[in-house]
């Protein structure tokens, strides 16, 4: 029960909630905007281009946000 209580509280830290809302976020933006500009629903229509185009640009978000945030880790860790 305490591993699964310390795993909790490291996965809900701040920082992962900030990149958890920053994701869903825009991915919510850009899922609007390929519904209303290019009427294409990126859950039904998971063949089109758009849709893939969508999924590899959250895929490749969430890899950047993740070497982002670990590289802001690694700059505060320098002396000042």
């Amino acid at each position: 029960m305490k591993t699964i209580f310390e795993f909790i509280t490291k996965f809900l830290s701040f920082k992962n909630l900030i990149r958890i809302i920053f994701l869903y976020l825009i991915g919510l933006l850009l899922r609007y905007l390929l519904n209303e500009y290019c009427d294409v629903d990126v859950f039904y229509d998971y063949m089109s281009i758009y849709s893939n185009l969508y999924y590899l640009f959250m895929a490749t978000l969430s890899v950047l946000t993740l070497e982002v945030f670990q590289i802001i880790k690694i700059f505060q860790s320098f002396p000042s």
